[in-house]
C-alpha cells in the first residue's frame, strides 16, 4: 500500500466516523455530503490501487525481459581440445 493510499483511507475513515456523528444528530445535508465525500475517497483508493497493480506488472515484465537477455553463457557440444588448439593457433598465427 502506498503512502497515498494510506493517506486516503484516513481521510475516508474520518469521513465515515463524521458521517456516523451527522447521521445521529439528524443533519441529513452534512450527511449527504459526507456520504459524497466518502465514496470519492473511495474511488480514488480504487483508482490508485489499480494504478499500482499496473505499474507492479509492468515493472515484473521489464524485469522477465531483463533476465532473458542476460541468460548464463552456454557450452556448445563438440570436441574442446579442437577448439581450443584451434583458437592458439589463430593467436599464434598473429604474432
Amino acid at each position: 500500500m502506498s503512502g497515498l493510499q494510506r493517506r486516503l483511507r484516513r481521510e475516508q475513515a474520518e469521513l465515515i466516523r463524521a458521517l456516523g456523528e451527522a447521521v445521529y444528530r439528524e443533519d441529513d445535508g452534512r450527511a449527504q455530503a459526507l456520504k459524497a465525500e466518502a465514496r470519492a475517497r473511495g474511488q480514488q483508493i480504487e483508482e490508485c490501487a489499480q494504478e499500482l497493480a499496473y505499474a507492479l506488472a509492468t515493472a515484473r515484465a521489464r524485469v522477465g525481459r531483463e533476465r532473458v537477455a542476460i541468460q548464463p553463457t552456454q557450452v556448445l557440444a563438440g570436441e574442446p581440445a579442437e577448439v581450443l588448439t584451434g583458437i592458439a593457433g589463430e593467436a599464434g598465427s598473429n604474432v
